[in-house]
């Protein structure tokens, strides 16, 4: 079960809202669950972290992300950069998370998101 998110933005990277074990189920579902949140946890940190670095080398630019509150682009990540003066969508698409994550170590994040769109 995932959450709904509004516009994009900087805190709407969508998590799931239960990731607790039911009574009963065994060690393995505990496992799984404790793995789910620590990936949607580094995604997060992830585009906290290329949110932040684009701010800092492009401070006109914006960018927004967040995961598909509709399920149709599983382990995707929805990328929106615009400019914030202007509101000028330079592009709107969906990443894999691994992209994402690669994007936000790298020296060129903006160039790095185009590369992987192209």
């Amino acid at each position: 079960m995932r959450t709904q998110i509004g516009p994009i933005g900087r805190d709407s990277v969508t998590l799931p809202t239960s990731l607790g074990v039911a009574k009963g189920e065994n060690g393995q579902a505990a496992k799984a669950n404790s793995a789910e949140a620590t990936k949607h946890q580094d995604l997060q940190n992830s585009i906290h972290k290329l949110q932040d670095k684009i701010a800092e080398a492009h401070p006109s630019y914006l960018l927004e992300a967040g995961l598909d509150p509709n399920g149709g682009h599983p382990n995707q990540v929805l990328i929106q950069l615009s400019d914030k003066v202007t509101k000028q969508v330079f592009f709107s698409y969906y990443l894999p998370a691994s992209q994402v994550a690669k994007a936000a170590n790298s020296e060129n994040p903006v160039g790095l998101l185009l590369q992987n769109k192209a």
